[in-house]
């Protein structure tokens, strides 16, 4: 099924998501992907949204199914494709562990995202960026960013401004975050606060009620006396 585009805040921060919908149970989970502007890049960015769901789990298809329910499925299937595992011939088994290379449309959705955050070989990625961000933003092995990029662009680099800009960024982000805690915590004593001047409020109600009542009686005693 087409993923749904959204927003997910993610560590504080909102960002570009897409979201899918379990068939069987309804589930709803989103992953963070940076959308991707050059023309005809829709196919890589559906192989991206693909990969980053079933590396969480999910099965993929025209019916997408939640990690939950592909646990609790019954699936014959894959248990008679496990039983034929289990009959290879230990060699092939051992040569079935090696770590899949990328596939050229892999290798050219990595060279894209590269040449899109990697500045050059003295500077390196751009503020923020890493191999290991690369990897988790197109779900693809960190290996695989790592042989490229020192193939095609240079090595990670550093840029003692850079690296500085982001130290600061990053002590501005914490004190912001703590900010709102404290924040979040004023408000909760707050409204507690408020709740307790409002129960301390009732009796003084319910005695200027008791008050009017003995006006009104003071009065009428007055009125009955007087000659």
């Amino acid at each position: 099924m087409t993923p749904v585009r959204t927003l997910t805040v993610i560590e504080g921060r909102p960002q570009r998501s897409f979201a899918k919908q379990c068939h069987k149970c309804s589930y709803r989970a989103a992953v963070p992907v940076n959308t991707m502007k050059r023309p005809g890049a829709e196919s890589a960015e559906r192989q991206i949204i693909t990969r980053k769901f079933e590396a969480l789990g999910w099965e993929i298809g025209k019916k997408d199914i939640c990690p939950s329910c592909v646990r609790n499925a019954n699936h014959p299937q894959k248990k008679e494709t496990e039983v034929q595992n289990q009959q290879v011939k230990p060699e092939v088994a051992v040569a079935s562990q090696e770590p899949r290379q990328p596939t050229r449309d892999e290798r050219r959705i990595i060279f894209d995202k590269l040449n899109n955050v990697y500045v050059d070989e003295r500077t390196g990625y751009s503020p923020g960026w890493t191999d290991k961000k690369v990897s988790v933003d197109l779900g693809v092995p960190q290996a695989w960013v790592e042989k490229i990029r020192d193939e095609n662009f240079g090595s990670i680099g550093s840029n003692s401004a850079i690296d500085e800009a982001v130290a600061r960024g990053q002590r501005f982000l914490d004190q912001a975050v703590e900010m709102l805690k404290i924040f979040d915590q004023k408000l909760v004593a707050r409204d507690k606060l408020d709740l307790e001047i409002r129960e301390l409020c009732k009796p003084i109600e319910s005695l200027r009620e008791e008050r009017s009542k003995l006006d009104s009686m003071i009065r009428d005693l007055a009125k009955a006396v007087r000659p």
